[in-house]
């Protein structure tokens, strides 16, 4: 399990989690400290990726309250779960039936009544809501497309957005939209170097063919938020390259970091370090603010 968000009747703003997310009892019961109404959480929901090969991935809705979770079966996917979404009381499901094949779900919060925006989008990864444009959402996919959508009614609009080999997560903001890459390359060769990238890439809402690079300094970024000071807060895996793809012995191994970029000027303004490497068992989200 993986994936989480909640319904509340305010929003809710979450720590910033690495590899397995924890959250705080105050950040799921409401308990608030300085005198405003407490958040009444009324379900949480647990994307379950599932099993590739067996396309069972799942939705679990965790009720805080009486510590209990269930499973409805409205909220099975028949794929694997990438990621999923919370937005304006709808749920939003990235599904990949393959490496090639996907779409994005969206469900209704309450019923789980679901529409299926597109079968032909490829291996879809993670989406992105402008927070300038209501009627604004775009989602990423695993070939490196990047395709805007109607977040409502699920329509896509306009055409494809290549932004490298490959693409994970997404931020919309400031008019722009900043697509992580964590592989510049997916070959697959005797030497297998793993999040290899080291770049954002970003393009103008009203210009998206025209894209570019932002050089990170790390390796592998892969997740990316926008924080209370409007700063992008990107989360770099690390790298490892190993012989016999993947199967033989590690070659090189660098460690994972945090990397904040201004989205206005499109440049780094801090980098933090860590000892340790990023990254999820099954490919999935890394991180989650």
């Amino acid at each position: 399990m993986y994936s989480f968000f909640s319904r509340t009747s305010l929003s809710v703003l979450l720590p910033l989690v690495f590899g397995t997310l924890v959250l705080s009892g105050c950040d799921l019961f409401g308990t608030e400290d300085n005198g405003s109404p407490d958040l009444k959480t009324t379900g949480v929901f647990v994307a379950n990726g599932g099993n590739f090969s067996d396309q069972n991935g799942t939705i679990t809705v965790y009720d805080p309250q009486a510590m209990q979770a269930s499973r409805p079966a409205a909220l099975d996917q028949d794929a694997f779960i990438q990621s999923i979404a919370l937005q304006d009381g709808r749920l939003y499901t990235q599904i990949n039936t393959d490496f090639e094949s996907g779409r994005v779900n969206i469900l209704d919060a309450n019923s789980y009544a679901v529409t299926v925006q597109s079968n032909s989008l490829g291996a879809t990864r993670y989406v992105a809501f402008a927070n300038d444009d209501p009627d604004r959402a775009y989602v990423s996919t695993l070939n490196g497309i990047v395709r805007r959508f109607n977040p409502e009614t699920g329509a896509l609009q306009g055409s494809r957005i290549f932004v490298g080999p490959s693409a994970s997560e997404l931020a919309a903001t400031n008019g722009k939209v900043f697509a992580t890459i964590p592989d510049s390359s997916l070959a697959l060769t005797d030497t297998l170097t793993v999040n290899n990238g080291s770049s954002l890439t970003v393009f103008d809402a009203n210009a998206p063919t025209d894209a570019r690079s932002i050089e990170l300094g790390c390796d592998g970024p892969r997740a990316i938020a926008q924080d209370d000071e409007d700063e992008l807060v990107v989360i770099c895996t690390g790298q490892t390259v190993t012989t016999d793809r993947g199967r033989g012995d590690v070659l090189k191994r660098t460690d994972g970091s945090i990397v904040f970029v201004d989205p206005a000027t499109e440049s780094v303004i801090k980098r933090i370090p860590l000892d340790v490497q990023l990254g999820s068992q099954n490919g999935t989200q890394v991180a989650h603010y």
